[in-house]
Protein backbone atom coordinates (compact mmCIF):
# COMPACT_ATOMS: atom_id res chain seq x y z
CA UNK A 1 0.00 0.00 0.00
CA UNK A 2 1.36 3.40 -0.94
CA UNK A 3 1.72 6.34 1.37
CA UNK A 4 -1.16 8.13 -0.38
CA UNK A 5 -3.41 5.20 0.49
CA UNK A 6 -2.79 5.55 4.22
CA UNK A 7 -4.52 8.76 5.34
CA UNK A 8 -6.55 7.21 8.10
CA UNK A 9 -3.93 7.44 10.87
CA UNK A 10 -3.66 11.16 10.06
CA UNK A 11 -7.40 11.46 10.47
CA UNK A 12 -7.03 9.61 13.76
CA UNK A 13 -4.52 12.15 15.00
CA UNK A 14 -6.89 14.97 14.03
CA UNK A 15 -9.69 13.36 16.03
CA UNK A 16 -7.40 12.69 18.98
CA UNK A 17 -6.44 16.37 18.99
CA UNK A 18 -9.76 17.99 18.09
CA UNK A 19 -12.36 15.38 19.01
CA UNK A 20 -13.75 17.49 21.84
CA UNK A 21 -14.21 20.36 19.39
CA UNK A 22 -16.17 18.20 16.96
CA UNK A 23 -18.52 16.91 19.64
CA UNK A 24 -18.98 20.42 21.05
CA UNK A 25 -19.91 21.76 17.61
CA UNK A 26 -22.57 19.06 17.23
CA UNK A 27 -23.93 19.13 20.80
CA UNK A 28 -22.32 15.85 21.79
CA UNK A 29 -22.74 13.99 18.51
CA UNK A 30 -20.15 13.21 15.84
CA UNK A 31 -22.43 13.22 12.81
CA UNK A 32 -25.08 15.34 11.14
CA UNK A 33 -28.71 15.16 12.18
CA UNK A 34 -32.00 14.54 10.42
CA UNK A 35 -34.86 16.96 11.13
CA UNK A 36 -38.62 16.70 10.77
CA UNK A 37 -41.49 18.79 12.14
CA UNK A 38 -41.20 17.21 15.59
CA UNK A 39 -37.41 17.49 16.03
CA UNK A 40 -36.48 19.90 18.80
CA UNK A 41 -32.74 19.44 19.32
CA UNK A 42 -29.50 18.31 17.72
CA UNK A 43 -29.60 15.29 20.04
CA UNK A 44 -32.94 14.19 18.61
CA UNK A 45 -31.78 14.92 15.06
CA UNK A 46 -28.64 12.81 15.52
CA UNK A 47 -30.75 9.91 16.78
CA UNK A 48 -33.07 10.33 13.79
CA UNK A 49 -30.14 9.99 11.40
CA UNK A 50 -28.89 6.94 13.25
CA UNK A 51 -32.34 5.38 13.06
CA UNK A 52 -32.47 6.00 9.31
CA UNK A 53 -29.12 4.24 8.92
CA UNK A 54 -30.35 1.35 11.08
CA UNK A 55 -33.52 1.01 9.02
CA UNK A 56 -31.62 1.06 5.73
CA UNK A 57 -29.04 -1.47 6.93
CA UNK A 58 -31.95 -3.87 7.62
CA UNK A 59 -30.01 -6.32 9.79
CA UNK A 60 -31.67 -9.11 11.78
CA UNK A 61 -31.19 -10.36 15.32
CA UNK A 62 -27.89 -12.16 16.00
CA UNK A 63 -26.24 -10.92 12.82
CA UNK A 64 -22.83 -9.21 12.86
CA UNK A 65 -22.08 -5.66 11.72
CA UNK A 66 -18.79 -3.89 11.07
CA UNK A 67 -18.87 -0.19 12.01
CA UNK A 68 -16.07 1.32 9.93
CA UNK A 69 -14.91 4.57 11.54
CA UNK A 70 -16.99 4.10 14.68
CA UNK A 71 -16.34 7.48 16.31
CA UNK A 72 -17.25 7.48 20.00
CA UNK A 73 -19.49 4.44 19.62
CA UNK A 74 -22.90 6.01 19.99
CA UNK A 75 -24.37 4.73 16.69
CA UNK A 76 -22.92 1.24 17.27
CA UNK A 77 -24.52 1.01 20.70
CA UNK A 78 -27.87 2.27 19.38
CA UNK A 79 -27.71 -0.25 16.51
CA UNK A 80 -26.87 -3.18 18.81
CA UNK A 81 -29.71 -2.33 21.17
CA UNK A 82 -32.27 -1.68 18.42
CA UNK A 83 -31.61 -4.83 16.38
CA UNK A 84 -29.98 -7.21 18.89
CA UNK A 85 -26.90 -7.61 16.72
CA UNK A 86 -23.17 -7.93 17.40
CA UNK A 87 -21.09 -4.94 16.36
CA UNK A 88 -17.35 -4.58 15.82
CA UNK A 89 -16.30 -0.96 15.52
CA UNK A 90 -12.94 0.10 14.12
CA UNK A 91 -11.20 3.45 14.26
CA UNK A 92 -7.77 5.05 14.00
CA UNK A 93 -8.38 7.44 16.91
CA UNK A 94 -7.34 5.81 20.15
CA UNK A 95 -9.14 8.43 22.22
CA UNK A 96 -12.38 7.72 20.40
CA UNK A 97 -11.88 3.98 20.78
CA UNK A 98 -11.48 4.42 24.53
CA UNK A 99 -14.63 6.53 24.70
CA UNK A 100 -16.56 4.03 22.59
CA UNK A 101 -15.44 1.10 24.74
CA UNK A 102 -16.47 2.98 27.87
CA UNK A 103 -19.86 3.77 26.34
CA UNK A 104 -20.58 0.14 25.46
CA UNK A 105 -19.65 -0.95 28.99
CA UNK A 106 -21.84 1.75 30.53
CA UNK A 107 -24.77 0.48 28.43
CA UNK A 108 -24.10 -3.12 29.48
CA UNK A 109 -23.38 -4.11 25.89
CA UNK A 110 -19.69 -4.98 26.13
CA UNK A 111 -20.50 -8.61 25.27
CA UNK A 112 -22.05 -7.60 21.93
CA UNK A 113 -20.23 -4.38 21.01
CA UNK A 114 -16.45 -4.14 20.86
CA UNK A 115 -14.00 -1.69 19.34
CA UNK A 116 -10.49 -2.02 17.98
CA UNK A 117 -7.80 -0.04 16.20
CA UNK A 118 -7.76 -0.77 12.46
CA UNK A 119 -7.41 1.06 9.16
CA UNK A 120 -10.42 0.96 6.85
CA UNK A 121 -8.11 0.81 3.84
CA UNK A 122 -6.56 -2.44 5.04
CA UNK A 123 -9.16 -4.28 7.12
CA UNK A 124 -7.65 -7.03 9.32
CA UNK A 125 -10.58 -9.45 8.88
CA UNK A 126 -10.91 -12.53 6.67
CA UNK A 127 -13.31 -12.55 3.72
CA UNK A 128 -17.03 -12.86 4.46
CA UNK A 129 -16.70 -12.12 8.18
CA UNK A 130 -19.75 -9.84 8.59
CA UNK A 131 -23.41 -9.76 7.64
CA UNK A 132 -23.44 -5.98 7.16
CA UNK A 133 -21.29 -2.88 7.47
CA UNK A 134 -21.65 0.87 7.57
CA UNK A 135 -19.60 4.01 7.13
CA UNK A 136 -21.44 6.50 9.32
CA UNK A 137 -19.96 9.79 8.15
CA UNK A 138 -16.52 8.19 8.14
CA UNK A 139 -15.91 7.46 4.44
CA UNK A 140 -15.48 11.20 3.91
CA UNK A 141 -12.25 10.99 5.93
CA UNK A 142 -10.81 8.48 3.45
CA UNK A 143 -9.31 9.92 0.25
CA UNK A 144 -9.74 6.57 -1.50
CA UNK A 145 -13.45 5.79 -1.22
CA UNK A 146 -13.18 2.98 -3.76
CA UNK A 147 -10.52 1.15 -1.78
CA UNK A 148 -12.46 1.53 1.46
CA UNK A 149 -15.68 0.25 -0.11
CA UNK A 150 -13.80 -2.61 -1.78
CA UNK A 151 -12.32 -3.61 1.56
CA UNK A 152 -15.77 -3.53 3.14
CA UNK A 153 -17.17 -5.63 0.29
CA UNK A 154 -14.39 -8.18 0.80
CA UNK A 155 -15.31 -8.83 4.44
CA UNK A 156 -19.06 -8.83 3.76
CA UNK A 157 -20.99 -12.05 3.26
CA UNK A 158 -22.90 -12.45 -0.02
CA UNK A 159 -26.23 -10.66 0.17
CA UNK A 160 -25.00 -8.36 2.94
CA UNK A 161 -25.66 -4.62 2.90
CA UNK A 162 -23.44 -1.59 3.35
CA UNK A 163 -24.91 1.76 4.46
CA UNK A 164 -23.03 5.01 3.97
CA UNK A 165 -23.76 8.53 5.26
CA UNK A 166 -21.65 11.13 3.46
CA UNK A 167 -21.34 14.71 2.27
CA UNK A 168 -22.20 15.19 -1.40
CA UNK A 169 -21.94 17.78 -4.16
CA UNK A 170 -25.40 18.65 -5.46
CA UNK A 171 -24.97 21.68 -7.71
CA UNK A 172 -22.63 23.30 -10.21
CA UNK A 173 -21.17 25.95 -7.89
CA UNK A 174 -17.57 24.77 -8.12
CA UNK A 175 -16.20 27.89 -6.42
CA UNK A 176 -18.24 27.18 -3.31
CA UNK A 177 -17.34 23.51 -3.38
CA UNK A 178 -13.63 24.25 -3.72
CA UNK A 179 -13.69 26.76 -0.87
CA UNK A 180 -15.42 24.29 1.42
CA UNK A 181 -13.11 21.43 0.51
CA UNK A 182 -10.02 23.55 1.15
CA UNK A 183 -11.37 24.41 4.59
CA UNK A 184 -12.30 20.82 5.41
CA UNK A 185 -8.98 19.42 4.22
CA UNK A 186 -7.43 20.54 7.50
CA UNK A 187 -9.61 17.96 9.19
CA UNK A 188 -8.83 15.16 6.69
CA UNK A 189 -12.18 15.44 4.94
CA UNK A 190 -11.87 14.51 1.28
CA UNK A 191 -13.50 15.88 -1.87
CA UNK A 192 -17.26 15.55 -2.08
CA UNK A 193 -18.72 13.27 -4.77
CA UNK A 194 -22.01 13.61 -6.60
CA UNK A 195 -24.76 10.99 -6.46
CA UNK A 196 -23.57 9.84 -9.88
CA UNK A 197 -19.98 9.56 -8.63
CA UNK A 198 -21.16 7.32 -5.82
CA UNK A 199 -23.04 5.04 -8.18
CA UNK A 200 -19.86 4.53 -10.21
CA UNK A 201 -17.71 3.93 -7.14
CA UNK A 202 -20.16 1.44 -5.66
CA UNK A 203 -20.23 -0.52 -8.92
CA UNK A 204 -16.44 -0.48 -9.18
CA UNK A 205 -16.25 -1.96 -5.67
CA UNK A 206 -18.33 -4.93 -6.84
CA UNK A 207 -21.49 -3.81 -5.07
CA UNK A 208 -25.02 -3.15 -6.28
CA UNK A 209 -26.64 0.15 -5.33
CA UNK A 210 -29.91 -0.43 -3.48
CA UNK A 211 -30.78 3.16 -2.52
CA UNK A 212 -29.44 6.71 -2.75
CA UNK A 213 -31.34 9.02 -0.41
CA UNK A 214 -30.57 12.73 -0.61
CA UNK A 215 -31.55 14.07 2.82
CA UNK A 216 -29.88 17.47 2.36
CA UNK A 217 -33.10 19.44 2.82
CA UNK A 218 -33.64 17.79 6.20
CA UNK A 219 -30.06 17.81 7.39
CA UNK A 220 -27.47 20.12 5.83
CA UNK A 221 -28.78 23.60 6.66
CA UNK A 222 -30.24 22.60 10.03
CA UNK A 223 -27.06 20.92 11.27
CA UNK A 224 -24.82 23.75 10.08
CA UNK A 225 -27.07 26.21 11.93
CA UNK A 226 -26.26 24.33 15.14
CA UNK A 227 -22.56 24.44 14.26
CA UNK A 228 -22.76 28.20 13.66
CA UNK A 229 -24.39 28.78 17.03
CA UNK A 230 -21.78 26.68 18.83
CA UNK A 231 -18.86 28.39 17.10
CA UNK A 232 -20.22 31.77 18.20
CA UNK A 233 -20.73 30.50 21.74
CA UNK A 234 -17.61 28.38 22.21
CA UNK A 235 -15.01 29.67 19.75
CA UNK A 236 -12.75 31.03 22.49
CA UNK A 237 -12.39 27.50 23.92
CA UNK A 238 -11.31 25.83 20.66
CA UNK A 239 -7.83 25.08 19.40
CA UNK A 240 -7.15 25.70 15.72
CA UNK A 241 -5.86 23.38 12.97
CA UNK A 242 -2.11 23.66 12.50
CA UNK A 243 -1.17 26.65 10.34
CA UNK A 244 -4.75 27.98 10.21
CA UNK A 245 -4.78 30.64 12.92
CA UNK A 246 -7.84 32.41 11.47
CA UNK A 247 -9.78 29.18 11.01
CA UNK A 248 -12.67 29.86 13.39
CA UNK A 249 -13.08 33.51 12.46
CA UNK A 250 -13.25 32.55 8.81
CA UNK A 251 -15.63 29.70 9.60
CA UNK A 252 -18.05 32.12 11.26
CA UNK A 253 -17.96 34.27 8.15
CA UNK A 254 -18.41 31.53 5.54
CA UNK A 255 -20.72 29.02 7.24
CA UNK A 256 -23.95 30.95 6.62
CA UNK A 257 -23.26 30.99 2.88
CA UNK A 258 -22.36 27.30 2.87
CA UNK A 259 -25.46 26.39 4.85
CA UNK A 260 -27.87 28.30 2.64
CA UNK A 261 -26.25 27.39 -0.67
CA UNK A 262 -27.47 24.54 -2.84
CA UNK A 263 -24.14 23.19 -4.08
CA UNK A 264 -23.45 20.87 -1.15
CA UNK A 265 -25.47 18.43 0.87
CA UNK A 266 -25.82 15.10 2.64
CA UNK A 267 -26.99 11.67 1.53
CA UNK A 268 -27.41 8.09 2.71
CA UNK A 269 -26.43 5.31 0.32
CA UNK A 270 -27.16 1.62 0.57
CA UNK A 271 -25.40 -1.07 -1.46
CA UNK A 272 -25.48 -4.86 -1.42
CA UNK A 273 -22.95 -7.57 -2.16
CA UNK A 274 -24.19 -9.91 -4.90
CA UNK A 275 -25.02 -13.42 -3.77
CA UNK A 276 -23.27 -15.17 -6.59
Amino acid sequence: MTKSQQPSPGAGEIHDEHGDVFTALLDGSLHFGLWDDTTRSMREAADNMTDLMIDELAVKSAQSVLDIGCGIGEPAVRLARARNVDVVGINVSRQQLAAATERAAAEGLQDRVRFEFADALDLPFPPESFDAAWFFESLLHMPDRLRALSQAARVLRPGGRIAVADFIRRGPDLDEQTAVEERLAGFHISAMPTLEDYAETVAAAGLVMAAAIDVSDRSWRQTLAVVQENIARLQHTFTTPSGQEDYWAEARETLPRIAEGSALGYAVFVAAKPRG
